[in-house]
């Protein structure tokens, strides 16, 4: 699951990047030539001066790539898992160096996603970067205390030390005077989002909207100031509440009580590294070839598909996406399981501090 991950995340990056320094330049200068035939290729009825015209227009020209997402932030939650989880491998390796090939694979990899993050300008992205990096840096903080191994803590903050400027550099480089200074006005209009759902939940504090009602629900509690209708709160804790109410915020929460008593989402995931119990080498072996079958017809159809929306990303991004997922599959056996599953938790520690602010659990 973690290299498959992977390399859906290297995929996504390269797909990004290419949108980025050739598909959206072309599409722009083709909308400023042409913007009704550009519209209609895209399916968007807009006519002139209208707010979906005005909505296509202003994502196409300060928007961030998107890939195969409607939006660039739920592509940023995508890429987290290709900046966090390689650099997570790399540092909780036996004997880490810069000088040997899988250190150097996994930090390329962790590189290019974090390009293709830092192309999506998505504040909360770089910001749920850094936290799932500081992660593992804890992680490898406590091998160090555990095990007395100093080098793996020296590296990881170096590490830290210098991804932490590259990536507000990179915000900054990419995002003008005018996107950073937004920030305090996309805040203002989460917060319009949660206190109208909080006043949905005390109307209907059972089941909320319901699943997949809140964007007809919401019309009714929207602040007079919001002049956007939104399918979620933009937040996967009050989207879990407005699809199910109060019993579904209860029940939340209790899933994160229970994986902090039994030390899953903290550092080192578990106590203990047991092995698991063998299994039947004959179910094993038919359960992997349907694996492999399922894989591979599933893989002509997306990259049929991909092939037919962007020719050039598809041709790239797929075979990229599965080289990826070799080689970082190839990093694991020498992992113990404890370990691994600190990667796991600091990689969904920067996917849920996005999704906090930039999108429900739906979409992703």
């Amino acid at each position: 699951m973690i290299a498959l991950l992977v390399g859906v995340s290297a995929a996504m990056a390269v797909h990004a990047l290419h949108q980025e320094w050739v598909s959206l330049p072309r599409t722009r200068a083709q909308y400023l030539a042409d913007p009704d035939g550009v519209l209609m290729a895209a399916g968007v009825d807009g006519p002139s001066l209208s707010a979906a015209r005005m909505v296509f227009a202003n994502r196409l020209f300060d928007g961030g790539p998107s890939a195969t997402f409607a939006l660039a932030n739920s592509l940023a939650a995508v890429l987290l898992i290709g900046v966090v989880a390689p650099i997570g491998i790399a540092l909780t390796a036996n004997g880490f160096t810069l000088k040997k090939a899988s250190s150097i694979g996994l930090i390329l990899i962790a590189a290019i996603c974090a390009a293709a993050l830092v192309a999506t300008r998505s504040r909360s992205g770089l910001i749920a970067a850094l936290v799932g990096l500081t992660w593992c840096a804890l992680l490898v903080r406590r091998e160090t205390r555990d095990r007395g191994q100093g080098q793996r803590l020296l590296v990881s903050g170096l590490l830290l030390l210098v991804l932490s400027p590259l990536l507000l550099a990179g915000l900054a480089f990419v995002g003008d005077a005018e996107w950073l200074a937004a920030a305090p006005a996309s805040l203002q209009f989460r917060l319009q989002y949660w206190i109208a759902t909080i006043q949905m939940l005390f109307d209907h504090p059972l089941f909320g909207a319901g699943p997949g009602g809140f964007q007809a629900m919401y019309l009714q509690y929207r602040s007079p100031q919001a002049n956007e209708t939104i399918a979620d709160p933009h937040n996967f804790l009050f989207e879990t509440m407005a699809s199910g109410g109060w019993i579904a915020g209860g029940l939340l929460a209790a899933i994160f009580a229970l994986l902090v008593r039994y030390r899953v989402c903290l550092l080192g995931a578990v106590t203990r590294d047991e092995e698991a119990p063998p299994a039947n080498q004959d179910d094993a072996r038919w359960l992997a070839y349907a694996v492999v079958i399922g894989a591979f017809l599933m893989l002509v159809m997306i990259w049929a598909i991909g092939i037919q929306i962007d020719v050039e990303a598809g041709i790239f991004a797929v075979p990229i996406g599965m080289v990826v997922a070799w080689f970082v599959l190839r990093q694991l056996p020498d992992r113990r399981q404890g370990r691994l599953l600190g990667v796991v938790a600091a990689t969904l520690a920067a996917v849920l501090v996005h999704l906090l602010v930039s999108g429900g659990w739906t979409v992703p």
